[in-house]
């Protein structure tokens, strides 16, 4: 289960510092198509979702290490979304009578100018009932894969593809609540006329803790060396955002053959 807490912010001026190119955190793109119906109007308060990585959270609170299992060597890892933009992320879908995840998909966007506040975009896509969670996820919201560093500390291969992961959308860390200080722009998570309602409010964060499923890439017989995990968001831009171009997050990380990880602190190609 995820972490019911909501731990300290770290203030928005430390996200927005750039990552150079050898940093132990690297920023990236994401430059897919968008899928989704939205069209900008004046007043539009759009969310932005941006992955946090080790370098811009309290120490210890991004984990990342290997585990063996029954032959199986996993490379174990957190995740966190934050959303630093001017309004709430709310995404909306309903139930027929046997529960089952109708085909329209809604994202509210906050607009001071549309009845109550709001208008809804559709997306493409769904969510999906997850039996181990034993609750709905909204489909393909990150993609893990783990790449070889080049010796010039650029990134390689391809080594592990890890997929497309769903998440169960919700607040759990409290990032920078100087974004919304008088709590306007929260997810109203018992609303959207009467859809259920999954989301990341304005200052706060999404938190997958490296226990959870799908929380893990299979590194079975990978060499010893240095290699750059990357986390990708809204890969398919089924999300309207206020900024596109902030949805990667790769971390350098040693690997050893004893089965430890370390991450990168050094410029690269330096670890």
């Amino acid at each position: 289960m995820k972490f019911a807490r909501l731990l300290p912010a770290v203030g928005l001026l430390a996200l927005l510092l750039a990552f150079g190119p050898g940093s132990s955190v690297l920023s990236g793109q994401n430059d897919d198509t968008p899928h989704h119906n939205y069209e900008p109007e004046p007043g539009d308060r759009l969310p932005d979702i941006k992955p946090v990585g080790p370098a811009h959270l309290p120490a210890g609170e991004w984990e990342v290490f290997v585990q063996d299992v029954e032959g199986t060597r996993l490379l174990r890892f957190d995740t966190y979304t934050a959303n630093i933009g001017l309004g709430p992320l709310e995404v909306s879908y309903r139930t027929d009578e046997q529960d089952q995840v109708l085909t329209n998909v809604w994202q509210r966007v906050y607009n001071p100018d549309y009845p109550r506040n709001r208008r809804r975009v559709r997306i493409d896509g769904g969510f999906e009932w997850h039996p181990t969670h034993s609750h709905f996820h909204f489909n393909d919201y990150a993609t893990y894969k783990l790449f070889r560093q080049n010796p010039d500390g650029s990134r390689g291969d391809l080594v592990v593809n890890g997929g497309k992961i769903s998440f169960f959308l919700t607040d759990v860390y409290d990032y920078d609540p100087n974004l919304d200080p008088d709590n306007l722009y929260q997810v109203d998570f018992g609303g959207f006329e009467n859809g259920r309602v999954q989301g990341i409010s304005l200052g706060k964060a999404d938190e997958y803790y490296w226990g959870l499923e799908g929380q893990e890439l299979d590194i079975t017989g990978l060499a010893a060396g240095i290699y750059i995990l990357q986390q990708v968001f809204d890969p398919t831009n089924r999300i309207a955002e206020l900024r596109e171009g902030n949805n990667v997050l790769r971390v350098r990380m040693r690997l050893t053959q004893a089965g430890t990880v370390r991450i990168c602190t050094r410029v690269a190609p330096l670890c």
